[in-house]
C-alpha cells in the first residue's frame, strides 16, 4: 500500500513537471519543470528489476548534463542558439543524442519504456516549438531511427529506434503547424501504448520469443502493430506519416518529403522481414487458428487495430 501511494506521488510529480514546462514563456521556469519532472521519473525506474540502479543513474547523469548545457545557455542569454537546441535533444533522446536511451531502454521495464517514450517527450518538445527546429536535426533523427533498426532482436531496441524515427517526423511537423504535431504525438501514444502494453502483458523482451509464446491471432495483432509504427497504409500509423507529407507538399519541402519516404521504406523493410518470418513458421496456418482458438479480446484488438482507429484519425484530420 505504501509502495503504491509513493508511486502515485512520483507520477503526480512528474505530470506536474511536464504541465509546468509546458504551460511556461520562461526558460528558467521551463528548466524548473524538466528538472521536476526528471527527479519524479527516476524512483519509477529504480523501483523494477536488479539493471534498473545502473539505468537509473545513466538517466541521471544525462539529464544533469542537458539540464547544465540548458541552463548555461539561458543564463548567457543564448536562448535561440544551437547550444540550446543541443541541450533539448539531449534530454529528449534525439540522434545525434540518443544512445542514452536505447541503453537505458534496455534495462527497463515495459511500462517505463512507455512512458520514456510518450511522457517524457512532451516537455522537450513544447519547448522545442518555442525555437523553430532545424529540418536537418529532424532529417538526423529520421535517419538514424531507420537505419539503426536493422538487425535487432531485442524489442526494446527496436522501438526504441523506431522512437528515435518517430521524433524526426515530430520535428518536422512540428515547425509547420503545431496543431498537427499534438494530432502526430496523440497518435504516436496510442500506438505505442497498444504495443507496449501487449508485450508487458505476454513478458516478451526478444523476437524469438513471439514464436513461441504467441498464438496465430496474437502474432497477427503483433504485426498489425509493428506494420502500423512504420506506416503502412491503411493503418493508424500511416495516417500521422500522411498528415506530415501533405503539410509539406504545400510548403513545397518536397525534397524533405522524399527523403522521409524513402527511410520509411527501410523500416516497413525490417517490420516486413520480421513478421514474415513469423508467419512462414506456422507451418498450417489453419491448423493453428482451429487449435488456437481466438478470444474475443484478441480479436477486438484485431479489429481495433485494423478498422476502429484509422477510422477515429481520419476524421481528427
Amino acid at each position: 500500500m505504501k509502495k503504491n501511494s509513493s508511486i502515485m506521488l512520483f507520477f503526480i510529480m512528474m505530470i506536474l513537471g511536464t504541465t509546468i514546462t509546458a504551460s511556461s514563456n520562461n526558460w528558467l521556469i521551463m528548466w524548473t519543470g524538466l528538472e521536476i519532472n526528471m527527479m519524479a521519473f527516476l524512483p519509477l525506474i529504480a523501483l523494477n528489476k536488479l539493471d534498473a540502479p545502473e539505468a537509473s543513474m545513466i538517466y541521471f547523469l544525462i539529464q544533469s548534463l542537458g539540464s547544465m548545457i540548458l541552463l548555461f545557455s539561458v543564463l548567457m542569454n543564448w536562448n535561440q542558439n544551437i547550444l540550446t537546441m543541443m541541450a533539448i535533444m539531449v534530454k529528449m533522446g534525439a540522434a545525434p543524442f540518443h544512445f542514452w536511451m536505447i541503453l537505458i531502454m534496455e534495462k527497463m521495464s515495459w511500462l517505463n519504456c512507455l512512458i520514456l517514450m510518450t511522457w517524457q517527450k512532451i516537455a522537450p518538445m513544447v519547448m522545442i516549438i518555442h525555437m523553430k527546429p532545424m529540418m536537418m536535426l529532424a532529417s538526423i533523427s529520421i535517419i538514424v531511427g531507420a537505419i539503426g533498426g536493422l538487425n535487432q532482436s531485442s524489442l526494446r531496441k527496436l522501438i526504441a529506434f523506431s522512437s528515435v524515427n518517430h521524433i524526426g517526423w515530430m520535428l518536422s511537423i512540428s515547425e509547420l503547424k503545431t496543431f498537427l504535431f499534438m494530432k502526430y504525438l496523440i497518435m504516436y501514444t496510442i500506438m505505442m501504448t497498444m504495443m507496449v502494453l501487449f508485450l508487458f502483458n505476454k513478458k516478451i523482451f526478444q523476437l524469438n520469443q513471439i514464436t513461441e509464446n504467441l498464438n496465430m491471432v496474437e502474432k497477427i495483432n503483433f504485426s498489425i502493430m509493428m506494420l502500423s509504427i512504420g506506416g503502412l497504409p491503411p493503418f493508424l500509423g500511416f495516417i500521422t506519416k500522411w498528415m506530415v507529407i501533405q503539410e509539406m507538399m504545400n510548403k513545397s519541402m518536397l525534397f524533405l518529403m522524399i527523403l522521409m519516404i524513402m527511410l520509411s521504406m527501410i523500416t516497413l523493410f525490417f517490420y516486413i522481414r520480421m513478421i514474415s518470418s513469423l508467419m512462414l513458421m506456422e507451418y498450417n496456418f489453419i491448423k493453428s487458428w482451429m487449435f488456437h482458438k481466438p478470444k474475443k479480446s484478441q480479436m477486438m484488438m484485431m479489429m481495433t487495430n485494423l478498422f476502429i482507429l484509422p477510422m477515429v484519425a481520419m476524421t481528427m484530420i
